[in-house]
């Protein structure tokens, strides 16, 4: 209950009352406020293999990641069209390497 008789006329008596009123409403607050249980921690836990197994894949996916992707664009083939696919490309360059080397030979047998 909250009582009215209260000498407001120096600065020690307001705030004294202001303390007093913070207080009151601090106990109200208290007092009409439901408590909350504390939840339980339900943290779920996986048997240690299981933890082992995720781990390692972590870490397989990790390197996966950083390795370093080389990416080689589309070479020409003879006939203009464009090799885009490894197995083309590696079978334009070597083609490519067979006519390069035949000629620096026929051109050393000129010599």
């Amino acid at each position: 209950m909250v009582t009215l008789s209260i000498r407001l006329r120096t600065s020690i008596e307001i705030d004294s009352a202001i303390e007093q009123l913070t207080n009151n409403v601090i106990k109200a607050a208290k007092l009409a406020t439901s408590e909350i249980p504390a939840r339980n921690n339900r943290e779920i836990t996986y048997p240690m293999e299981i933890r082992e197994l995720v781990k390692k894949k972590q870490k397989k996916a990790t390197k996966q990641m950083k390795k370093l992707k080389v990416y080689v664009p589309p070479i020409r083939k003879e006939d203009g069209s464009w090799a885009s696919c490894d197995q083309d490309k590696d079978e334009t360059y070597a083609r490519y390497l067979d006519r390069a080397s035949s000629r620096t030979i026929s051109l050393l047998n000129l010599i």
